[in-house]
């Protein structure tokens, strides 16, 4: 009531020196019980005594720092706000990325209308929401065709590339995951991707200094290549074959073979492409890995070899290159 409120503003002198010695958020709270108490009367103006009439004005007065608390107020109440939308925007896309790692729950997802949800939320001011929203949009599309080419007709893949070279490590192996899911289901999925830019992106990615990040681009650009000999091509003229020879040097295990892999889905297609890989190098580091003890390498390496050495192309068009094991499973 207006007695209360006017005894929690009384004393300013004697509560301002007692809350110079209490902690910053105490002194914001009791600073808040002044100012609640001096809006009150001043908007009541016939409530309350004389003296407390005066006390509210002297409260509202911007002339007075010692009550001049509307500013700290309005801060605290601002950001709790934002703080409260920020974990609910944060708590929603995280939900929806554990459910989309289900397949049973993607139709249900995409009948309530998830990917007008997660469309704006890869444009997010917080970044780690950006890339929980590029992640779950990466798990619906890698569930089927139909799936993918939903996400693509959302127009999403703008928002997804936009800026790639600037964003954080974790939203770059998140844009890349969700690249590769929409373009491994069929070519014409893989040329959406290309078409949305996306094997720019995925050249930016392999330059970066992280590890992890040129492992999701090189996994990327072996998923677009191993469609047929056109998108190989493409992946060629995009600069790829370089920095793929590049990485097989790094010490990273994971890294080289999926950089091998993504050598093997590029050469396989022509005896054309096949020696725009060796000419790029790759050879010499390739043979290395044969004495590398991870079998996985081992199996890569060889073949690979074998076939840049064929005249005819025909045999090693016909099989599949080996998923690295320690890719299987990133998101």
């Amino acid at each position: 009531n207006t007695r209360v409120c006017s005894q929690a503003i009384a004393g300013p002198v004697a509560i301002t020196a007692e809350s110079s010695r209490l902690n910053a958020s105490t002194h914001l709270r009791l600073k808040g019980t002044y100012y609640a108490g001096a809006v009150l009367f001043a908007h009541r103006p016939q409530s309350g005594s004389e003296e407390e009439k005066s006390v509210a004005h002297l409260a509202l007065n911007p002339q007075l720092k010692l009550f001049n608390f509307s500013r700290d107020v309005l801060y605290f109440v601002f950001l709790t706000v934002f703080e409260q939308y920020q974990k609910a925007r944060m708590t929603f896309v995280q939900t929806v990325s554990d459910l989309a790692s289900r397949a049973n729950n993607v139709e249900h997802l995409n009948s309530a209308g998830v990917l007008d949800l997660l469309g704006p939320l890869l444009s997010d001011v917080v970044p780690s929401v950006q890339h929980t929203a590029a992640v779950a949009l990466g798990r619906l599309a890698n569930h089927d065709e139909a799936m993918a080419q939903a996400v693509v007709h959302k127009n999403v893949l703008p928002q997804l590339l936009r800026s790639i070279d600037k964003q954080t490590k974790f939203y770059k192996k998140a844009a890349l995951f969700a690249l590769r899911a929409l373009g491994k289901h069929s070519p014409e999925m893989a040329y959406v991707v290309v078409q949305a830019g996306g094997l720019e992106a995925m050249v930016i990615c392999l330059e970066d200094f992280d590890p992890a990040v040129k492992e999701a681009a090189a996994w990327a650009l072996g998923y677009v290549g191993r469609h047929n000999q056109t998108l190989s091509q493409a992946v060629v003229d995009a600069g790829a074959v370089p920095l793929l020879v590049l990485s097989l040097q790094e010490p990273e295990l994971c890294l080289k073979q999926v950089s091998a892999s993504a050598l093997c889905d590029i050469a396989k297609h022509s005896l054309e492409l096949a020696q725009v890989v060796v000419d790029a190098g790759s050879i010499p580091f390739l043979a290395r890995a044969i004495a590398n003890p991870d079998p996985k390498f081992k199996v890569l390496s060889p073949r690979y070899c074998v076939r840049e050495s064929r005249v005819g192309m025909s045999t090693a068009s016909d099989a599949s290159p080996v998923t690295p094991a320690c890719s299987m499973n990133i998101f």
